[in-house]
């Protein structure tokens, strides 16, 4: 998992785990909403939540975490609500370029 934190520009970065309820309902309400994401993968049987990586986004080693730009959301029902914001966002930027 070492790699950048940072999420690509425009594009929020989704830090989940398959089997995990909570990042299912994330990935759901993200999906839901249309908004484009990219997928990172956090195996918690191998303990990536514990990589100082990881650590930086969630010290709390929780999954799902949401990395949009500086902001970090460790919360799949906030991700939820933000996910309305994000997607807001991203048509506001469509329509004025």
């Amino acid at each position: 998992m070492a790699e950048e934190v940072e999420a690509t520009a425009g594009r929020p970065r989704l830090y989940s785990y398959w089997r995990s309820s909570c990042s299912h309902r994330a990935r759901i309400a993200l999906n839901l909403k249309g908004v484009d994401y990219e997928y990172k993968a956090v195996n918690l049987l191998k303990g990536e939540q514990s990589d100082p990586e990881f650590l930086k986004l969630n010290p709390m080693k929780f999954v799902p975490a949401l990395v949009d730009g500086d902001a970090v959301i460790g919360d799949s029902y906030a991700i939820a609500l933000a996910s309305i914001e994000i997607l807001a966002f991203v048509n506001l930027i469509s329509v004025n370029t």
